[in-house]
């Protein structure tokens, strides 16, 4: 029994999710890098955009990153 939870440990630890897309006007940082399961994405816009949606996104069993990507949209209380 002990050998059966070592082997799903270690598959999960060996998960990685799926390649995200780029953030037009905007980055992202996976934390830790590796982007293995229960990794964590950090979302954030280019100076002059505000960030719609979630800025966090988790890497889950399933290879598939939480909820939706967001996207950086010009901020309209901005001074030009």
């Amino acid at each position: 029994m002990i050998e059966s939870v070592k082997l799903f440990n270690d598959m999960r630890v060996e998960q990685k999710c799926n390649t995200l897309d780029a953030v037009v006007r905007g980055s992202f940082r996976v934390v830790p890098a590796e982007g293995g399961f229960g990794s964590i994405v950090q979302y954030t816009c280019d100076p002059g955009y505000m960030l719609i949606g979630q800025s966090q996104r988790r890497c889950q069993g399933n290879r598939n990153w939480s909820g939706y990507a967001p996207t950086c949209e010009i901020d309209g209380n901005q001074w030009c």
